[in-house]
């Protein structure tokens, strides 16, 4: 019984080992104190007890119990493939090993489960590497494991294997060598940078070109396409785009067609501005991925949609079906998500989504760290915690060359900008907005990307400079793009021309606007101004209660400024320590410590969204701006009066 149970590792199921010794008893291991006991399931004491007993088990014994213990586990739905596979390795079976997750893996394909499928044809890899007498597998399955963990965004896991095999790809056929350099081209996209990815593409499609085998590159143009898209050069994405769907069309690539056909959907709605057109021709492109039993191809075709529509309920659906799927690009919708659910003024589902993608995404990647970084950075703006905004736009930009260009650039420019805007550092905030609202910017993603919409902050800033025409120009050249469509570009546009032309009926258009949006943020921002140029006080003290709504401290004291200037009087703050909770007082000295945010949740073991808003309601409770000024309040309330 004892060589059973240990050969069954350090758990084991009481009705596994019944199955393989029907005679046993392993209440006479927990009465000799080896096992303990927890209802059916029993384990050692200690794993050096479990590999003591190992050891002394004959060899020949326990090829034996593992081939059994395989056996009964394969008769049962309780044991992963895994498992299985473990225990007919141990039995010196490795060929049977394979086989087991081999058919695992065709059952998680069925099923539409990627991740779970990619998890399969790894360890079957990582098998045949240990085994010589599965040298001949050896290539059939690292094509199939690098092509699983692609699929599902797993980079890391996929990294050396990749790698591996783009330094062997001068032996490999023009086809397989067209489809490894995809792969490789796009995780250099994530995991390296722009330029390298786009050199690899580029250099390979002419090589393809030389030997007339462009039929074999579709995938590696459908690749090149969405490189030259996060790059911003449009000319590029067409190009590419049209030569995969018409490589599609020739080898009827079913699938390459569906992927392709989603970014000439994006560039076609940049170029054309016909909403309804894109959103009609995404709808089609999520019906013919479903229909195909391809699960990540829709989930990515409903994010894709999102872009356009603007819908939660669509961002939601990708979201779901890709965690479903098991693929790790779920994040690429959370991003959405989290910005859709920030600038309608959830912010504390922004929040959950942020937390969750720290948990269980590691954000060593530069392009993904960089894009998390920066729309992370929105969730602390808004919140009107600039320190650590700063911190991860300056992580932003030192991880990737992807936050200087493209889709990921506008993004960071547009936050660089709202920085600047509330520190009053006015041209620079002019240059960031700029840039997040170039033409490139709009004719390439449209209303993809939200850099454009702060274009009410680039026009306040160009005007508190006496640059009024630079203002005006940035208006038309805004509304020359027709973004009007877009809820969020509506109400920037309103937004802009009141602080253009503070008029009354300006100020009723952009209200109606940033309600409709709706937009909390810029709604405070409108009614700030609405109480500064038209002495309004009724729409600053509405300002200041939707600023307090949705937790925007800056914005609070923007309203609270502006009322002070219409003459309202506000009771002076309190600095002393019990203005703040016993919980704010212990974060406040460790931002004194010099601790960052993520320190401070780690030292209390708090999320790092709660630190944040302990943060942000310390600078407002003590009328603070900076962490600087917590810290030395902090030391300064620890000096014993004299």
């Amino acid at each position: 019984m004892l060589e059973a149970a240990t050969v069954a590792g350090m758990e084991m199921d009481a009705g596994l080992l019944a199955s393989v010794l029907p005679q046993g008893q392993l209440g006479d291991l927990v009465a000799v104190g080896l096992l303990e006991r927890e209802e059916d399931r029993f384990r050692f004491r200690h794993p050096l007890l479990q590999e003591a007993a190992y050891d002394e088990v004959p060899a020949e014994r326990r090829r034996t119990l593992h081939e059994q213990i395989a056996a009964a586990m394969a008769k049962s739905d309780s044991y992963s493939a895994e498992r299985v596979a473990y225990h007919l390795e141990r039995a010196d079976r490795p060929e049977a090993a394979l086989s087991v997750f081999d058919t695992a893996a065709g059952e998680a394909s069925r099923t539409g489960q990627a991740g779970r499928e990619a998890t399969l044809h790894l360890g079957a890899f990582q098998l045949a590497c240990r085994h010589l007498s599965l040298a001949g597998q050896r290539a059939r399955l690292e094509e199939e494991a690098i092509r699983g963990l692609f699929g599902v965004g797993r980079w890391s896991e996929l990294d050396p294997l990749v790698r591996g095999a783009w330094s062997r790809r001068g032996a490999l056929p023009p086809a397989k060598r067209a489809q490894l350099a995809a792969v490789f081209s796009e995780h250099l996209l994530w995991t390296e940078s722009i330029d390298q990815a786009s050199r690899v593409a580029e250099d390979e499609l002419a090589t393809l070109d030389e030997c007339r085998g462009l039929d074999y590159g579709g995938v590696l143009l459908r690749e090149a396409a969405l490189i030259a898209w996060f790059k911003g050069d449009g000319a590029a994405v067409r190009a590419f785009v049209d030569r995969a769907l018409d490589v599609a069309q020739r080898t009827s690539d079913v699938d390459l067609a569906l992927r392709a056909r989603r970014i000439e959907i994006f560039i076609a709605y940049g170029e054309q501005q016909d909403r309804q057109a894109a959103i009609n021709r995404m709808r089609e492109n999520v019906a013919s991925a479903r229909a195909q039993g391809l699960a990540v191809d829709e989930a990515w075709a409903l994010s894709y949609l999102s872009y356009i529509t603007g819908l939660l309920s669509d961002v939601e659906a990708a979201r779901q079906l890709i965690q479903r799927a098991g693929a790790r690009t779920w994040l690429f919708a959370a991003l959405r998500e989290a910005t859709l659910q920030l600038m309608e003024g959830r912010r504390d589902l922004c929040e959950a989504i942020f937390e969750q993608i720290r948990h269980e995404v590691r954000l060593g990647i530069p392009t993904i760290a960089a894009w998390v970084g920066v729309k992370e950075a929105w969730l602390y703006l808004h919140r009107g915690d600039l320190d650590e905004a700063r911190k991860l736009l300056e992580q932003a930009s030192a991880a990737s060359d992807a936050s200087c260009c493209g889709l990921i650039g506008a993004e960071w420019s547009a936050a660089s900008g709202w920085l600047a805007w509330e520190e009053d550092h006015l041209p620079e905030a002019c240059t960031h907005l700029a840039s997040a609202g170039a033409e490139g910017v709009m004719g390439t993603y449209n209303t993809i990307s939200t850099g454009p919409a702060f274009l009410a902050l680039r026009v306040d800033a160009l005007l508190r400079l006496g640059r009024a025409d630079e203002a005006a120009a940035a208006i038309s050249r805004f509304e020359a793009f027709n973004l009007g469509h877009d809820r969020f570009m509506a109400a920037a546009l309103a937004a802009a021309w009141f602080r253009l032309e503070p008029t009354l009926e300006r100020a009723s258009m952009a209200e109606a606007a940033v309600a409709a949006a709706p937009w909390p943020w810029l709604h405070g921002l409108v009614g700030c101004w609405r109480g500064e140029f038209l002495h309004d006080t009724g729409a600053a003290e509405a300002a200041r209660k939707r600023f307090e709504a949705i937790g925007a401290q800056l914005g609070i004291r923007r309203a609270q400024a502006v009322l002070r200037g219409l003459g309202v009087r506000f009771p002076r703050p309190e600095y002393g320590a019990g203005v703040l909770s016993p919980r704010e007082l212990e974060v406040a000295d460790l931002v004194a410590e010099g601790l960052s945010n993520p320190a401070i949740a780690r030292r209390l073991y708090l999320s790092r969204p709660t630190v944040a808003s302990h943060v942000a309601h310390i600078l407002t409770k003590l009328g603070f701006s900076t962490r600087a000024q917590i810290a030395a309040w902090a030391v300064q309330r620890r000096v014993p009066a004299p």
